[in-house]
């Protein structure tokens, strides 16, 4: 029988909240499903948000010891792996007969390595896990054996690693979340703040339209070749009960690309004035969709988006295999500007094949659009594991010979790096920086940050200054808030 006397923990470590920034946090959406799918089907589960109860490792261990549940599932994001390594190591001595199992995009892609380099877990979880998990929780509570489990990776009885088939797909309706079941509790924190509207702390609710993504950018590993949407009346649905039970009109669609199916998108866009007025919310979509398309998502509330240039090379765009016309990119941020849209643009740099000119094309298309953007999220090219990037570095020797995900001596996420100098890629960064500050300020100001930077600059590179910082605090501090207050930054 699996009831509370065979406790079932599903466990997020890490990701979407920082301590000192509460527009940041996004509940565990992913944990939520699996929780709600069990249920479903009259298995108890609890999800153990460690960050916002600002649990360490030991106080988290502490907890688990006295629950002593018979199944700890982990899940976690790659920026943060260590410390997300650290809350799952020596877990078997605080739950030694636990099944110990670990789920996610992160260890999907690595479920080899994982198993190699982290004892205490048992079985990953490959894909999406609602089904797999069920059929791991019924197999391992009734008879204490999983070998049989599509969707996983394991350990044989000689320590062999196995890797079953995969499981077949989740059928959205089948996957929904049962608003009912949704814990009616402070553990269950339903509000993040509406992107791009974090400066007036607007609360919203998300709503999860899709999973995967046909396209085949070669940085993204959402790109799972296949498109898994939910029915209409059911999104619809979702929101209507979340509208009444926790009285806010706005909504975070996530979805990583809100018009990747345009039919879909504007049949959804026609539900939403029919049946939820009123309604605002945000989505990140493409900036080829078509501008009727626009037109009709603002007319169904959509206040705020974002969309990816990447770069205004489309040398560069064809080598991360990312198909855009970017003669589409000034007309739709100018029309986002025109209905009213606060619009984000995504842009990278250092990517494959790219020189330093064609970043200058990027630049180029970002000044064309500067009138009609509300803000940038401007990153280097990092590799993420299971992508195409991470595949194509393996094999131009980009990655160190023994590089591993879970070596501790590889703290931070690998940068791509081949035809643009250090020098190069660092004005990159400036000019990216430069660029998004200018936009929330004015002249003097912008004129008054670059001149803060540059006495900053130089008290860095003056050795006699650094020793002075370093042996007085003081005047560390007071040239931190001389130049928050000088530059006005928040």
């Amino acid at each position: 029988m699996i009831d509370d006397k065979n406790k079932i923990l599903l466990v997020n470590p890490t990701g979407g909240w920082d301590a000192k920034r509460d527009d940041k946090y996004f509940f565990p959406i992913g944990l939520l499903y699996l929780q709600n799918y069990l249920l479903k089907h009259d298995i108890p589960s609890e999800i153990i948000d460690v960050k916002p109860r600002r649990l360490s490792p030991d106080d988290f261990k502490r907890v688990v010891r006295e629950i002593n549940p018979k199944i700890i599932g982990f899940t976690g994001s790659p920026f943060e792996r260590h410390t997300l390594h650290e809350y799952i190591l020596g877990i078997k001595r605080c739950a030694p007969d636990a099944l110990v199992v670990a789920g996610g995009p992160y260890f999907t892609a690595t479920a080899k390595d994982c198993l190699i380099n982290l004892e205490d877990v048992d079985v990953v979880v490959r894909g999406e896990g609602e089904i797999t998990l069920l059929e791991l929780v019924r197999s391992f509570v009734l008879n204490g054996r999983y070998e049989n489990i599509k969707g996983i990776t394991y350990r044989g009885e000689k320590g062999c690693l196995i890797e079953n088939e995969n499981q077949r797909p989740c059928d959205r309706d089948e996957c929904e979340i049962d608003i009912s079941l949704i814990p009616d509790d402070d553990i269950y924190a339903p509000f993040v703040y509406l992107k791009n509207f974090e400066r007036e702390k607007i609360r919203a609710l998300p709503i999860l339209l899709s999973r995967g993504c046909i396209k085949n950018c070669t940085f993204c590993f959402n790109n799972t070749g296949r498109f898994n949407s939910r029915s209409i009346p059911l999104i619809i649905k979702e929101i209507q009960l979340k509208r009444e039970r926790f009285g806010c009109d706005y909504f975070w669609m996530v979805d990583p690309t809100f018009t990747l199916r345009e039919a879909f998108a504007r049949k959804l866009c026609d539900a939403l004035i029919a049946h939820a007025p009123g309604i605002k919310w945000y989505c990140e979509t493409r900036a080829d969709c078509s501008l009727e398309l626009l037109k009709k998502m603002s007319e169904a509330g959509c206040v705020s988006i974002d969309f990816a240039l990447e770069s205004g090379s489309s040398k560069v765009l064809k080598a991360i295999r990312k198909d855009m016309d970017l003669s589409l990119i000034e007309p739709f941020a100018k029309e986002c500007k025109r209905l009213g849209m606060r619009a984000l643009v995504f842009v990278m740099y250092s990517l494959p094949e790219e020189t330093y000119d064609d970043f200058l094309m990027t630049m180029d298309i970002l000044r064309k659009i500067k009138p009609y953007i509300y803000d940038t999220s401007c990153n280097r090219t990092l590799i993420l594991p299971g992508t195409q990037m991470e595949r194509q570095a393996r094999c131009m020797n980009l990655l160190p010979e023994d590089f591993s995900w879970y070596d501790p001596d590889f703290k931070d996420i690998p940068e791509w790096k081949t035809l643009m100098s250090d020098e190069e890629i660092i004005k990159c960064g400036q000019a990216l920086r430069d660029y998004q500050y200018s936009l929330h300020h004015s002249w003097i100001g912008y004129i008054r940050w670059k001149a803060v930077n540059l006495v900053t600059a130089h008290f860095r590179k003056s050795k006699r200054a650094a020793e002075t910082i370093r042996r007085y605090p003081s005047v560390h501090n007071f040239l931190k808030l001389a130049r928050k207050h000088i530059s006005g930054s928040q």
